[in-house]
């Protein structure tokens, strides 16, 4: 069985771990102890709250991620169809997001969106 056969073995929602992956957990444990907060500099005029940005994020955990030999890569793993009514049609993704260490061991999570659009 090879790793892609893994994959989709494993039930949809799952942690994924590489077979090894002591220096990932502890390279993980590091860049949580580095971080102290996250800033929101993003604000939202409807609801009226502050929130964190992608940029937030990134500026605050790159630095010790990159410290620690880690980095992320991203891809889709399913785009579903939900619902369609006239022009209308409600799309959902699952977006697989792999943490990989220098050592060449990794974890995997997925991430999921939904969205509507008319299509105009």
């Amino acid at each position: 069985m090879n790793e892609i056969d893994e994959l989709e073995a494993k039930p949809e929602g799952s942690l994924l771990l590489s077979k090894e992956h002591t220096q990932i957990i502890a390279a993980l444990g590091a860049v949580h102890a580095a971080i102290d907060s996250i800033p929101k500099s993003g604000y939202n005029n409807y609801q009226k709250y502050s929130y964190s940005t992608l940029t937030d994020y990134m500026g605050v955990i790159k630095p010790p991620m990159n410290e620690n030999g880690l980095f992320l890569l991203s891809y889709i793993s399913k785009i579903e169809l939900v619902a369609e009514t006239g022009k209308s049609r409600l799309m959902r993704v699952t977006l697989r997001m792999r943490l990989c260490h220098t050592s060449g061991e990794w974890l995997e999570v997925p991430a999921y969106g939904e969205g509507e659009d008319t299509g105009d």
